[in-house]
């Protein structure tokens, strides 16, 4: 594990336990409980529209597509120029491909018990249209915008689901569709997206 997040100890969906496991993603952490839910808190961020297109030629050699997908999430010359999303779709197919990635696990998208205590959570309206408010009886609370962000900023407990298979479908589509995503996208990720389809077709 890469950051001092060890304040986070239950699954939000079920409530057990959340173990830290290794990540072949240089800038996040993984979590998952013995129901497969699976989880990460970004270590750092990353907006490839500040970088723009000076890398959108870079390439990893490397003729098995697993090696070269991991290397651009493992080495952070590389994984610099993945924005997070792009970087989850990859992490998320070579779980996929190793069997650790559970389909029904992740359609379990409700947030329910508090990462620290293991409380449950209710809700609470706060100013952010965009955003849900969560609490539990001791006082922790959450804001829910996607990720679920503690209250207190100096916190580094974010966490983050994993996308779900249809939105892993529809974020491939989206990233290889979306003209105003084709300057952001390396040209060798283009072609492992394009690879990435073609398998989720079958």
């Amino acid at each position: 594990m890469k950051s001092n997040s060890n304040k986070i100890t239950y699954c939000p969906v079920c409530r057990n336990k959340l173990e830290g496991m290794d990540s072949v993603d240089v800038l996040v952490d993984h979590y998952m409980c013995q129901n497969k839910h699976r989880y990460y808190h970004p270590v750092e961020e990353v907006f490839t529209h500040q970088t723009g297109a000076e890398y959108i030629n870079l390439r990893y050699a490397a003729d098995d597509l697993k090696e070269v997908i991991k290397a651009w999430l493992s080495k952070a010359d590389y994984r610099r120029h993945l924005n997070n999303q792009l970087a989850e779709i990859l992490r998320v197919y070579l779980d996929i491909k190793e069997n650790i990635y559970s389909i029904e696990a992740q359609k379990e998208r409700r947030y329910k018990y508090c990462l620290f205590c293991g409380e449950t959570l209710s809700e609470f309206e706060t100013n952010d249209l965009y955003a849900s408010g969560l609490r539990c009886k001791n006082d922790h609370v959450y804001h829910l915008r996607g990720c679920l962000y503690p209250k207190d900023e100096k916190s580094s407990a974010q966490l983050c689901q994993y996308m779900d298979y249809d939105f892993f479908v529809r974020c491939i589509d989206n990233f290889l569709d979306n003209k105003h995503f084709k300057e952001f996208v390396p040209n060798q990720i283009r072609e492992i997206l394009l690879t990435i389809k073609s398998e989720s077709s079958k």
